[in-house]
């Protein structure tokens, strides 16, 4: 793909960090105008009333005592006015410095904490596309360097099977451990490709043990790459660890019995397989199914009842919550105390079903175990293809969605609920507030500027003016959008 997804996301997000900015300012500023009208108000209310001068209070023989009583008093009052409105100014200016300060340092301290939070996800961004990375070039290396090693070296499959067991299902147990997905690693794929590192390097001359093996490997294993949509998502090692336990077994198999020089010398147990009735084989693979059947039933099912109750999630629940899966609509449209019961048995017709093609036609034919192989890993392709189409498709579309509604939102406010002029702001604390808001923005220009994939995603500011707000919105949306027509057709 031509477009990073995920560095689009990120960038977009960028954008919107510094319209957000914008509408906080003037929230801020709206705020502070607020708190300082109803300190006004509380000083006013608290001011000192001028004193009355009441005639029984006058000396005998005084007769103007009265009138140079409420002119001194008038002149007392209005002295105490001034100096309580003086006070006041100062305390109005002192308040609203500090007032300014504290809003200031809150909102520079909210800013670090998002600018700190940004880069922490900018780092965690990038050490997955790094992880992911990895994984897909490991990933396609692996298909090469195994389509190359069957046609030129089939000798050393069974050895490349095994060092990638040992990668593969340690670090599968290890992530489902630590996600508590760990009652998954009892499905049957584990079982199977156990017994096949089992049978390769223990018991290779054993005819039944080989034939219970192939059955269950090329039957069930193999079809389930089908039947649970397994997927070739090269950038996922969760999905490409799914996809190698059920691809590569059947894939190892067939090249021991097809491809592999002087098979029948390093693995005796197949030589007399093909000399087995076809009924006896569908006992043998059925007997070595049950067996599973039995402890999954034995350990998980009954064993951990109250814990998957409790949340704990497995094969069953998952494909239960499936909507998408035919089997899981069928087991929801059943009574839940028969559900198990009834998925157990039909699971086991299931397996007996895939059992007849390895029998009847796999075992014998080359070219058609070559077809087979083809067909399931054809489906995992497909399936790959529609979740980098589909799902991170669905995910940009989202985000489109969303940069959209906050522009929009953006747009309808452009203009302040209370102009410049009408708060109560000093101008030295105003062009404090406008510093720190320039300087925030060229905080996160400068991030933008160290990224190179920023360019990506352009930028753009809104004014006041309506208009221009409007065709900003629709350059980005248009740039946005063909974006979205690159990965879809990268």
């Amino acid at each position: 793909m031509r477009t990073d997804v995920l560095e689009t996301f990120f960038d977009s997000r960028l954008d919107l960090i510094e319209r957000q900015l914008k509408v906080h300012k003037d929230r801020l500023k709206y705020k502070a105008g607020e708190v300082l009208s109803k300190s006004s108000a509380n000083l006013r209310a608290l001011a000192p009333k001028s004193p009355r001068i009441w005639p029984s209070d006058r000396p005998e023989g005084d007769e103007d005592f009265t009138d140079r009583g409420i002119s001194r008093a008038r002149s007392d009052s209005l002295e105490e006015a001034a100096a309580t409105e003086h006070a006041r100014k100062g305390m109005k200016k002192e308040e609203r410095w500090l007032l300014a300060e504290k809003e200031l340092r809150k909102f520079k301290d909210k800013t670090q904490d998002r600018l700190q939070s940004l880069s922490t996800s900018w780092e965690s961004a990038r050490h997955l596309r790094t992880r992911d990375k990895v994984s897909f070039f490991f990933g396609v290396m692996t298909v090469l360097t195994s389509c190359l090693m069957v046609g030129l070296y089939p000798e050393w499959i069974p050895l490349w099977y095994t060092i990638q067991s040992a990668f593969y299902l340690p670090v599968r147990i290890w992530t489902y451990k630590k996600k508590q997905w760990h009652y998954f690693l009892w499905d049957m794929c584990y079982y199977v490709n156990v017994l096949d590192l089992i049978w390769m390097w223990f018991f290779p001359a054993n005819t039944i043990f080989f034939t219970a093996c192939y059955l269950l490997t090329m039957g069930p294993l193999a079809s389930a790459i089908i039947t649970w949509r397994n997927s070739l998502v090269f950038h996922s090692l969760d999905k490409v660890t799914s996809l190698f336990i059920h691809i590569y077994p059947p894939l190892t198999l067939t090249t021991i019995i097809h491809f592999y020089p002087n098979g029948a010398e390093r693995w005796p147990g197949i030589v007399r397989s093909g000399e087995i009735a076809w009924w006896r084989k569908m006992v043998l693979g059925i007997g070595f199914y049950l067996v599973w059947q039995m402890m999954y039933w034995r350990f998980v099912v009954i064993g951990r009842r109250e814990k998957i109750n409790a949340g704990r999630i497995t094969s069953f629940s998952t494909l239960l919550k499936d909507k998408h899966n035919v089997i899981g609509r069928w087991m929801r449209a059943t009574k839940p105390e028969k559900r198990e019961s009834l998925f157990m048995f039909w699971q086991l017709v299931y397996t007996a079903v895939c059992f007849l093609p390895p029998i009847f036609f796999l075992w014998k034919s080359k070219v058609g175990s070559g077809v087979f192989l083809i067909t399931v890993f054809a489906v995992a392709t497909w399936n790959g293809a529609s979740y980098y189409v589909e799902v991170w498709g669905r995910k940009f579309e989202r985000e489109l969605e969303a940069l959209r509604k906050e522009m929009a939102t953006l747009t309808t406010s452009s203009s302040p609920a209370m102009s410049q002029a009408d708060l109560p702001f000093s101008e030295t604390s105003s062009v404090g507030l406008s510093s720190a808001m320039a300087t925030t923005s060229h905080d996160v220009s400068s991030t933008a500027e160290k990224r190179p994939g920023l360019t990506q995603v352009p930028s753009f500011s809104l004014d006041e003016n309506s208009e221009k707000s409007e065709g900003a919105l629709d350059k980005v949306d248009r740039k946005l959008r063909d974006h979205g027509a690159e990965i879809g057709g990268g």
